[in-house]
């Protein structure tokens, strides 16, 4: 049987909303967050994938007193204004610590919309393509699927845009699924996450797209 990538869960403080952006007090605002997380992770562990979840230090014993067999990793923060920013030290330790994985799939915490199938489909899709993006009418979002090979590059990330400038050296196969869920959280009601051109789309059934 094929080895299958592994499903990193981005739940580092940054993918969520500061709370003086938000009308909820501070307490309200934890609690959905962390409601938001318990949510993707179980939408993870519907894939059967291998999961790792990456998560700032006051959350990481609540998640593993919540999921006792995940792997959570916990990512201090160093305290040092020019070490990797909090996204870039979140992909590079799950990646490093699940490093014999032929692949990854990068998923931040906020996506609690993603179906389990979307995410089997982009696992699927690595099996034949160096790095994978979804798309949904033909705007992409998350996961990004990137194969092993890219195992280097992906732990020496230095700063989120990092992974920008790694899709726009190396294009991914943007493969369109039914799933609005790969936006985030308020898809209805905003612009939806780009990121670099890819190749053509291809179908979730794995078909190009003319």
């Amino acid at each position: 049987m094929q080895a299958r990538p592994t499903l990193i869960v981005l739940a580092q403080a940054d993918n969520v909303m500061p709370a003086e952006q938000c009308m909820l007090p501070h307490e309200s605002l934890a609690l959905e967050q962390f409601n938001t997380l318990q949510a993707t992770l179980m939408t993870a562990d519907a894939t059967g994938l291998n999961v790792v979840c990456v998560a700032p230090s006051h959350r990481v014993n609540a998640i593993r007193r919540l999921r006792p067999k995940l792997c959570v990793l916990d990512l201090q923060d160093t305290g040092n204004a020019n070490a990797q920013d909090p996204m870039a030290r979140a992909v590079a330790t799950g990646v490093m610590a699940s490093s014999m994985a032929p692949g990854w799939l990068l998923l931040p915490s906020h996506l609690h919309r993603i179906t389990a199938n979307t995410l089997n489909i982009m696992a699927k899709a690595l099996d034949e393509h160096p790095i994978v993006l979804p798309q949904y009418q033909h705007i992409s979002g998350y996961p990004l699927g990137f194969s092993a090979e890219f195992y280097s590059e992906l732990t020496r990330l230095q700063h989120a845009n990092d992974l920008r400038r790694l899709l726009n050296r190396y294009p991914g196969c943007h493969i369109d699924v039914q799933d609005p869920g790969i936006w985030g959280e308020d898809w209805a009601t905003r612009v939806p996450p780009t990121v670099m051109p890819a190749s053509a789309p291809i179908t979730s059934s794995g078909q190009a797209r003319s």
